[in-house]
């Protein structure tokens, strides 16, 4: 599978009638290779996939992430199956436990006795027992979820790599130094665009997920402090202790997707 360098990432499609991001897709017209499609609570992802592949003949269709939460190992991996045969080399999974929010609102605050780590351990391994009609079907590419050390050290071990978001590109170079150099690297990296830095930050500060424990954990080794974080949780604050290599933001994409899309480096 080949995947470009620089890719698009769009949300866009839980915000419109089918018929609006149908026509999106045709970003494949305007050069783009890789289209990054996020569960959030709004359409079903693997399905969306599906259908994006299908409106479509070359461009690869990622998933970043499907959550555990939505279904079981057995049907995750019959789904990226059945993908994979009918669209080759076009369709990339990728995988992950979500936040505590989204767990909830998936019934997983019933089952609290498990770890992140330890139950993305035991779905991917899950995933490879489950039996598939096709026994010789060959094994298809897949990444997870990951930020901190011991989550990439699972990427490194059980699949073919990692995506990271919402990271800045100091930890974009030591998930490299954890994954090696063989392995996939699938960071979401923001870009803000303003008049200048002032408004930038401003207005980054607005959206910046820091609400969210493991970005918020994520962020500080990477030269924030808690009062920066603390400041991007009230709305409009600036936050001019912000490190310099960090562009937190958001970009422009296709010019037939939303503006609330996001470039991702492979």
């Amino acid at each position: 599978m080949k995947l470009d360098r620089v890719a698009l990432w769009s949300a866009s499609f839980d915000d419109v009638p089918w018929a609006a991001p149908r026509e999106a897709v045709g970003a494949e017209r305007d050069g783009w290779g890789t289209l990054w499609l996020p569960e959030f609570f709004g359409r079903e992802v693997v399905s969306l996939a599906a259908l994006c592949l299908s409106a479509t003949s070359d461009l690869v269709v990622a998933t970043g992430i499907a959550k555990v939460w939505a279904r079981d190992p057995l049907a995750l991996r019959a789904a990226q199956q059945l993908l994979g045969e009918a669209h080759p080399e076009r369709f990339l999974l990728g995988v992950g436990v979500s936040h505590p929010i989204v767990a909830k609102r998936r019934g997983g605050a019933d089952a609290p006795e498990l770890s992140p780590l330890h139950r993305l351990r035991g779905y991917v391994e899950n995933m490879d027992a489950s039996p598939y009609r096709d026994h010789e079907a060959p094994p298809l590419p897949r990444v997870i979820a990951a930020l901190g050390p011991r989550m990439l050290e699972l990427a490194r071990e059980l699949t073919d790599g990692a995506h990271t978001d919402s990271s800045p590109v100091s930890h974009t170079a030591r998930a490299r130094e954890v994954l090696g150099p063989d392995k996939w690297l699938i960071p979401e990296v923001k870009v803000m665009l303003g008049r200048s830095t002032d408004d930038a930050r401003a207005l980054a500060s607005q959206f910046l997920p820091v609400r969210l424990p493991a970005y918020r954990a994520n962020l500080l080794p990477s030269g924030f402090e808690e009062a920066d974080l603390d400041g991007a949780r009230a709305s409009g604050s600036s936050m001019p202790s912000w490190p310099t290599a960090m562009s937190m933001t958001f970009v422009l994409g296709s010019r037939r997707i939303s503006q609330r899309a996001r470039i991702k480096w492979s």
